[in-house]
C-alpha cells in the first residue's frame, strides 16, 4: 500500500510540473526576465489581422482535488522538491483546476512588431478587472527565414496582487537593413483563488526593415 502510493504520488507530481502556482504575497511584486534563443522553436500561427483581439483567460480540466483524498501526506517525501518547498505548497499545486473562464475577466494581448531604435520588438500583458494573487504574460518575438519562422528573444513579466502583469518586451538588434516579417505571440497566466487561468495570443505579420 505504501509503494502504491508513492507511485501515484510521483505520477501526480509530473502532473503537476505544467501547473504554476504562486504562494500568496501581502505586498505587490514584479519580476522581469529575458531569454535569447538560438533554437528553431515551433512557433504558432500568426494572427489574422481582421480578428486580433484580445482573448479572455481559460481554466483547463485538470486532475480534481478529491483524486487526492486517498493519497495520505507521508507519500509526498519520497518526491523531490525544490530548494525551500515543502509538500503541502506541492500538493496543492496539483490540485488545480476546474473549467471555465477567468473570474476576474483577465485577457491578454499581443501587440504589433515594430522597429524601436535599432532593434526589433514586440509588446504583450495580461490585464485583468481586479487585482488577483498573480497575473503574467511571456512574450516571444518571431522572425521569417528561408526555412521557417526563427525564434528571437523572449521577455516575461509577472506580478502579485495586481490587475495587470506589465508589458513584456523582448528586443533582438537588427542585423540588416532590408524588409523582413516579424510577428509576436505571448503566453498569459493568471493565479485566482489558488485556480490557473491560461491563454495565447499572436499578432499579425508585420514587415519592416531590420
Amino acid at each position: 500500500m505504501k509503494h502504491r502510493a508513492r507511485s501515484a504520488a510521483v505520477a501526480l507530481i509530473v502532473v503537476a510540473m505544467v501547473v504554476t502556482f504562486g504562494s500568496s504575497a501581502n505586498a505587490e511584486e514584479s519580476t522581469q526576465s529575458s531569454t535569447t534563443s538560438d533554437v528553431r522553436a515551433t512557433p504558432p500561427e500568426p494572427a489574422d489581422p481582421e480578428t486580433s483581439t484580445e482573448i479572455l483567460l481559460e481554466a483547463s480540466a485538470e486532475i480534481p482535488p478529491e483524486a487526492f483524498a486517498e493519497i495520505p501526506p507521508e507519500a509526498f517525501a519520497e518526491v523531490p522538491l525544490a530548494p525551500g518547498e515543502s509538500p503541502a505548497p506541492l500538493r496543492m499545486k496539483a490540485q488545480q483546476v476546474s473549467v471555465g473562464a477567468s473570474p476576474a475577466r483577465c485577457a491578454g494581448k499581443t501587440d504589433h512588431a515594430h522597429k524601436s531604435g535599432s532593434n526589433s520588438s514586440v509588446h504583450g500583458r495580461t490585464k485583468c478587472s481586479r487585482s488577483v494573487e498573480e497575473v503574467g504574460v511571456t512574450t516571444h518575438l518571431w522572425n521569417g527565414q528561408w526555412w521557417g519562422w526563427n525564434l528571437l528573444r523572449s521577455d516575461s513579466s509577472s506580478r502579485r496582487w495586481a490587475n495587470n502583469s506589465k508589458d513584456a518586451t523582448p528586443h533582438y538588434p537588427c542585423s540588416t537593413s532590408d524588409i523582413n516579417s516579424f510577428f509576436g505571440s505571448s503566453d498569459h497566466h493568471s493565479v485566482e483563488n489558488g485556480r490557473v487561468y491560461r491563454a495565447s495570443t499572436q499578432s499579425p505579420i508585420q514587415r519592416f526593415g531590420c
